[in-house]
């Protein structure tokens, strides 16, 4: 049986309070000569795992189309073995025994499938299958991989699976199961989430020390009916995104409803499943929309960019390009893509994603696989502009005595200046003016933003002010400054508690 008992199972936390993103359009009052866009994964053009073994679904060299949807799972990166540690669901619809794996990787890139030794499959365990239908646990619907951060629970990693029960009381419902070495799994009963959804994440946030757990609302759905009951006939109970947290996994707060498909959306889009990325001074959302056919049953899918200040609130960032798109048709990819759960991991400017892709619809069966997908660090959005000069200003902010401004650019060939400005005069703040400012130039995550002498890079005021950035051929992802708060700063996620 393999041995993970020395193994460290870490997320990367991108949560930096006076880091703030580009992709919060609200954090811009006005823009001139310069456009805001989203800035789509860049994708391997192959996949870096393929379900080729006979129990997930392949002949024992090559795989046959009967995955019924995207390999889907976690990553998390292990530091002291500098080994990374997928558990994924085949989704083999051929599957007798498991449909959930286990497999390892040195460079995220090439994946091993090393024998588990869980399970008995045509009389041998020399497979990488996982048993996850631990009793009462009936279903081995997996959805999250994640480190354990509740203090006095005796396990490394945390587990959420949807599952039916042999319980009059708990019939079905979203629970955990707990493990100390990723492969041996203890299911907690009853279910944490008794009446809550199949497709479902779970997440911890590091800011508020809590997990969190998006799914569809069977509240939402009960809704619709009694208003339709009422005489609202025009309703339709849409698949959305739900929210709930917890500090110890078994007191949760209600699942509340807070983003659905809406007019600016295809007539058949739906919102699927969401992954929340405690990000900079926000919450990133990758939701996976599913433009789904008459029957519900089959459809494309793709991954789309919301952002949250408070997990409450939730927009829907720029002209909703995907951020995770389809491939191109005949692609290996072409027909659905998901997002795997699992924090980015970084890799010098960029940071990398895998994520399922498959070459038919929603639940029909075709050729799933596992894909890769990098972005640059910070850089969801960006604002830009190209040979006339672009002026970006922010709402107001408050600024606590001293700040040292950095910034995230692209300007290879193009400049990036910024000047700090009064929020009611709008007239910049003595010796900190655009031709105060020396300019940027070149591509980097952590500019320091420095002005002329009397200034330098560390900036004393006190007051309400707005930053405003100059850009010509150049892209502006993030700025970083300490002691700066948005002006009436929103309400921690966590203040219920």
């Amino acid at each position: 049986m393999l041995d993970m008992s020395d193994a460290c199972f870490r997320e990367q936390h991108w949560a930096e309070p006076d880091l703030y993103l580009m992709a919060d359009e609200a954090l811009v009052e006005s823009a001139e000569n310069a456009v805001f866009r989203i800035c789509p994964m860049e994708k391997a053009p192959e996949p870096v795992l393929v379900p080729d073994m006979p129990w997930e679904g392949g002949d024992g060299s090559v795989q046959r189309p009967v995955q019924q949807d995207p390999l889907d799972g976690s990553v998390l990166y292990d530091p002291q073995l500098k080994r990374f540690h997928l558990w994924y669901r085949t989704h083999n619809r051929l599957a007798s025994k498991s449909i959930v794996c286990y497999a390892c990787s040195e460079d995220g890139l090439h994946w091993v499938k090393p024998s588990v030794g869980a399970i008995d499959y045509e009389g041998s365990y020399d497979n990488n299958m996982l048993k996850m239908r631990v009793p009462p646990v009936l279903n081995d619907h997996l959805c999250t991989v994640v480190p354990n951060y509740v203090a006095g629970l005796d396990a490394k990693l945390i587990a959420t699976v949807y599952s039916k029960y042999n319980d009059p009381i708990y019939p079905g419902g979203i629970t955990f199961l707990s493990s100390r070495n990723g492969i041996d799994w203890e299911p907690h009963f009853p279910p944490m989430l008794p009446i809550d959804g199949d497709a479902h994440c779970l997440m911890w946030d590091p800011r508020n020390e809590c997990y969190i757990c998006t799914t569809r609302s069977a509240a939402y759905s009960g809704t619709i009916n009694r208003l339709r009951q009422a005489g609202y006939d025009n309703l339709k109970s849409k698949r959305h995104v739900a929210i709930a947290r917890s500090r110890d996994l078994v007191h949760w707060t209600p699942m509340v409803t807070v983003l659905e498909a809406d007019d600016k959306d295809p007539e058949n889009a739906q919102l699927y499943i969401m992954y929340v990325i405690p990000y900079g001074h926000a919450y990133i959302g990758l939701v996976q929309l599913f433009y789904m056919s008459r029957d519900m049953t089959y459809g494309p899918l793709d991954v789309h960019l919301v952002i949250s200040r408070n997990l409450t609130d939730w927009v829907r960032v720029g002209d909703r390009t995907p951020i995770l798109p389809r491939g191109e048709k005949g692609s290996w990819d072409h027909a659905d893509v998901t997002i795997c759960a699992g924090t980015p991991h970084p890799e010098g400017d960029r940071m990398r994603f895998w994520y399922g892709g498959k070459d038919t619809e929603h639940w029909q069966a075709g050729n799933g696989a596992l894909g890769t997908a990098t972005l640059r660090r910070d850089g969801f959005a960006c604002w830009e502009a190209g040979d006339t000069e672009g002026c970006i200003t922010t709402v107001p902010l408050d600024m606590h005595w001293a700040t040292w401004p950095f910034l995230n650019v692209e300007a290879p060939d193009g400049e990036v200046r910024m000047e700090i400005i009064d929020a009611e005069t709008y007239e910049p703040v003595r010796g900190v003016s655009r031709d105060d400012c020396l300019p940027i130039t070149g591509n980097h995550l952590r500019a320091m933003v420095e002005f002329k002498e009397g200034r330098g890079n560390f900036i004393r005021h006190a007051g309400k002010v707005r930053f405003r950035f100059y850009l010509r051929r150049a892209r502006l992802y993030a700025f970083k400054a300490p002691n700066i708060l948005l002006e009436g700063d929103y309400v921690p996620a966590y203040a219920w508690l």
